[in-house]
């Protein structure tokens, strides 16, 4: 991820968060955990956060690892294992944008999802009962 980042010359810091215990999976948690934690840790005050999953590395060098002011930003709407087409209308999952108001007033994840599945639908719940809007990458240029 370093030598892609670095050619979109962007300052980031890459934040890892890893769930260590024996219980089942909790995905939006530990985006929630990493959202607040990167408030405290990192060198400057992030406004743009990349939630990413970590098995999917970017295919295109033309995806630009950045946030929207129109809404939260998809960025892994074409994937290989979906065979680079949106899985279905409410996926946000992969790796989406968000600022650190829209995460906010998302309320970031729901913390009562375990194992995998379905935090990716109640995001994109959210995001429409807040009123705002999903932009997605065109698939030309997602992963």
């Amino acid at each position: 991820m370093h030598p892609f980042l670095m050619r979109q010359n962007i300052e980031y810091a890459i934040l890892v968060v890893n769930q260590t215990d024996n219980a089942p999976f909790m995905r939006g948690l530990l985006f929630n955990a990493g959202f607040l934690s990167a408030k405290y840790v990192l060198p400057f005050n992030p406004d743009c956060f990349i939630l990413h999953d970590v098995d999917n590395i970017p295919e295109r060098q033309g995806l630009l690892y950045r946030c929207s002011q129109h809404g939260v930003f998809h960025m892994a709407a074409a994937v290989d294992r979906f065979q680079y087409q949106l899985f279905m209308p409410e996926y946000t999952g992969g790796v989406a944008a968000v600022t650190s108001d829209q995460f906010s007033a998302l309320n970031g994840f729901s913390n009562l999802y375990l194992g995998w599945g379905c935090e990716d639908e109640d995001f994109y719940i959210r995001i429409v009962d807040r009123g705002l809007t999903l932009t997605r990458v065109h698939p030309e240029v997602a992963f």
